[in-house]
């Protein structure tokens, strides 16, 4: 099991490598970055059974349609986090804590980990979809191709630029799930099917909430107060959500027909 180590080792070699107060702000904000994997976990754990059970009975037009609905939910739902992240640092950490100092320090390398955690939860299906087949081979050789290169380049990159250095090694690391592990597993499962799951399932709601979170960035308000911040924080995740949904074809079909039973069951009320 190497997947676990390599999520440390950014961390074990920042440790040695810059003083502790600096260490902790960079555990901060992987904290933060990392609530991606929080909310990615359990539409993994949900979604993975039932894949298992399409796969036993060969079922592929079934995987299919299972496997890029979950997909399309799982990125409409992280993008909106991942966007306010990233866009809104400074707000959240200030939210957070209360320190302008914290949000000095953090704010870049929070920025650039919220990519990272990002790509990472969205390969959850791609994962979901080999496992469920049974593969393990692309795991165990991307994780020891990672051991190999990704972590003498995350000692480089962190001796020459400290925390930012450690936190682009993360995102290079987990933009190689997105754009080589998983192009190769549909090379096996789902053949052909790639682009329609970055293009479509992924991009689509990115897209949606980038342009949420940038009519949000050029009309929230000054706000000092803390509460008044994480309202607006929350306010900017469901917007992104909801536009998320409609740009994404499974969602916006599952919106719409939440829409019409809402509709139909009032009218029946009344």
């Amino acid at each position: 099991q190497l997947g676990i180590p390599l999520g440390f080792a950014d961390k074990v070699i920042l440790s040695k490598l810059i003083p502790l107060d600096v260490f902790g702000y960079y555990t901060l904000a992987c904290s933060i970055g990392g609530s991606l994997g929080v909310i990615s976990t359990p539409m993994f754990s949900a979604v993975f059974p039932r894949l298992s059970r399409l796969v036993a009975e060969d079922d592929e037009d079934a995987v299919r349609e299972i496997y890029h609905r979950s997909g399309q939910i799982v990125a409409v739902i992280l993008s909106s986090v991942a966007v306010t992240f990233i866009f809104f640092a400074p707000e959240l950490l200030y939210a957070w804590v209360g320190r302008a100092d914290v949000v000095e320090t953090v704010a870049l390398p929070l920025r650039i980990l919220t990519i990272g955690y990002l790509c990472n939860a969205l390969f959850q299906m791609p994962m979901a979809l080999q496992l469920s087949h049974g593969w393990t081979k692309l795991g165990v050789w991307t994780n020891v191709a990672s051991v190999i290169f990704l972590v003498p380049l995350c000692y480089f990159l962190s001796l020459r630029f400290g925390v930012t250095g450690a936190a682009i090694s993360w995102v290079i690391m987990n933009l190689i799930l997105v754009f080589v592990a998983a192009p190769i597993m549909h090379r096996k499962f789902l053949k052909g099917d790639y682009w329609l799951w970055l293009l479509r399932d992924t991009a689509l709601p990115l897209a949606a909430a980038v342009v949420t979170g940038l009519v949000w960035r050029y009309f929230l308000p000054h706000l000092s107060s803390r509460i008044g911040l994480m309202i607006c924080l929350g306010a900017i995740v469901v917007t992104g959500m909801l536009w998320g949904a409609v740009a994404a074809p499974d969602t916006r079909a599952l919106l719409l027909r939440s829409g019409r039973k809402l509709i139909h069951a009032s009218r029946t009320v009344s």
